[in-house]
């Protein structure tokens, strides 16, 4: 779960705006309610987070929740405090049966690592020290944190590469990301598809549905503010899934 979104995806990209803006106030009472408690036993396909871990794991995990409670117990004051805490919240309950990458964008897109990592609890503790220490800085360039995502997922199969497991369901032999988490505050304006500080949105949306009917996707996307000219005034979630 990512700022009230839900998946089942064992497979997950996070593009997350870096830019200026998220220095810009945020108020505590739009953010989704925080994980205070693991998500509840369903059965054995409902990821917890909170399986029985290796004791070599045990101090990593501890080192986490540390960075994890700094922020639960944290003031939000800007946008950037409130989309630490949450990611950071999401990453510390990952089952280690999910494989994800983290995608930052400012004007240029930084791939955290550059394939999906297992969430164990070594990838989780590094991840959750590396977004602990993001900056906001710059403009923001939606594409191309987009697109750099996209190489995280499989290329297109063609019907003759397709193969089947012995119950007759579709299997692919490398499994890329299916699920992708698109966090921004404010318009695309830096990069292709800008113009003097604004975006072709009809061009942006067109070539974004030429590439995922190559690959497939689901991509989740979150607005952190209010992009109209009173954007300081309010700080709405909007959140929709797209695919």
């Amino acid at each position: 779960e990512f700022f009230g979104l839900k998946t089942k995806s064992t497979r997950i990209v996070f593009i997350l705006d870096t830019t200026g803006s998220m220095a810009f106030r945020c108020t505590e009472n739009v953010l989704p309610k925080k994980k205070d408690e693991p998500p509840a036993k369903k059965g054995p396909d409902v990821p917890t987070g909170e399986e029985k871990i290796p004791p070599a794991e045990e101090p990593l995990k501890k080192k986490a929740g540390e960075i994890k409670k700094r922020y639960d117990d944290r003031k939000i004051a800007s946008r950037m405090d409130a989309l630490k805490r949450e990611l950071i919240n999401t990453i510390y309950y990952l089952d280690p049966r999910v494989s994800f990458g983290v995608v930052t964008y400012a004007q240029d897109p930084r791939n955290w690592r550059p394939v999906l990592v297992q969430a164990n609890w070594q990838n989780k503790l590094q991840c959750i020290q590396d977004m602990d220490a993001l900056s906001p800085a710059g403009g923001t360039n939606i594409w191309d944190g987009l697109e750099n995502a996209y190489r995280f997922v499989v290329d297109p199969k063609r019907p003759e590469t397709i193969s089947f497991d012995t119950k007759g369901n579709y299997v692919t032999t490398v499994n890329g990301a299916d699920t992708f988490f698109l966090m921004t505050d404010g318009n695309h304006n830096v990069g292709r598809f800008s113009r003097d500080r604004d975006f072709d949105e009809r061009a942006f949306l067109a070539e974004f549905k030429k590439i995922n009917t190559l690959r497939r996707v689901v991509v989740n996307t979150i607005i952190l503010g209010d992009t109209t000219a009173s954007a300081d005034n309010q700080d709405p979630i909007k959140q929709k899934s797209l695919s």
